[in-house]
């Protein structure tokens, strides 16, 4: 179960494939080292395509991409737009014990990329360093250059999905009294249901039980 903590040893390909399947909706692609070759003539010697192969439903992917969105827009990879990166993008942040491997794997919508900062042998990069604070700022400006000649897309949601405002102190629908929301995605169907009981307009009748008008005499 510790596996979904980052207790087991990875290499940066396979982290970066990983995501990519959100990425891409879902599908997981075989990473290809050659597209193509071609001869002194241009003639075609080999050409390989990637070949998708569905391992996460297409809502269960946006739901994820919209999370890790948070990430670069309010959360630990921040450093990122702060540093001029304005495209839709998600990713996340890793740090290891004793900072020894700093992490910040992210994507665009045509674009995944992978960032790894740390020692061959395990070594502390220096108290401190964490993904955010030296792998997203090699991210950023290796994606601004890398979809210079990229359309600029958002990611966009599949079938089945339902955009909610909540509340954000309960997660459930937002009253128009709650403080703080925000608009959180979820699969059509498991979206809440129930008004938040928390932030609600108060009237005396909520403090007390008013007697019954009849038994005033004169009325």
């Amino acid at each position: 179960m510790t596996l979904a903590l980052g207790a087991s040893k990875v290499t940066l390909l396979e982290m970066t494939r990983a995501f990519s399947v959100l990425a891409d909706g879902g599908n997981k692609i075989t990473p290809l080292m050659i597209m193509k070759i071609v001869d002194a003539n241009n003639q075609v010697v080999e050409e390989n395509s990637p070949e998708p192969q569905p391992v996460l439903s297409p809502q269960t992917a946006y739901i994820m991409t919209e999370l890790m969105r948070s990430v670069i827009d309010e959360g630990t990879g921040y450093a990122i737009r702060l540093l001029g990166f304005d495209r839709a993008a998600a990713g996340k942040t890793g740090t290891t014990d004793d900072y020894t491997d700093a992490w910040f794997i992210g994507f665009t919508p045509n674009l995944a990329c992978g960032v790894w900062v740390g020692y061959d042998r395990k070594k502390m990069i220096f108290k401190g360093a964490t993904g955010g604070s030296v792998a997203a700022p090699i991210w950023a400006e290796f994606m601004k250059q890398a979809t210079v000649n990229l359309l600029n897309e958002d990611f966009v949601a599949p079938d089945s999905i339902a955009f909610v405002k909540i509340c954000e102190l309960t997660g459930l629908l937002a009253s128009p009294y709650c403080p703080k929301t925000r608009l959180e995605v979820f699969k059509l169907g498991t979206e809440p249901k129930e008004e938040c009981t928390v932030h609600r307009f108060r009237t005396r009748h909520d403090d007390f039980e008013l007697p019954d008008i009849h038994t005033y005499p004169g009325f």
